[in-house]
């Protein structure tokens, strides 16, 4: 359960969650169908024109964003 806290405290820190209690952020967090996911390094986490549905908070590390045209530049 430490883990949990650690995520809550990290979480309370964003524009998003600040003044929020851990009550109420692990509510919302129920209501948005939040998920905690881990990628590796150089995976794909959306591709350009991806109709997307969800919303992302990077807790730890980096993304990388790039678009290609239709000839790959």
């Amino acid at each position: 359960m430490q883990d949990d806290k650690i995520f809550l405290d990290s979480l309370k820190k964003t524009e998003l969650f600040h003044g929020i209690s851990d009550t109420d952020i692990k509510q919302m967090l129920v209501c948005f169908d939040g998920k905690k996911r881990t990628f590796t390094s150089g995976q794909m986490i959306f591709n350009a024109g991806d109709k997307i549905s969800q919303m992302g908070i990077v807790m730890t590390g980096r993304v990388y964003m790039e678009t290609k045209d239709v000839t790959g530049n």
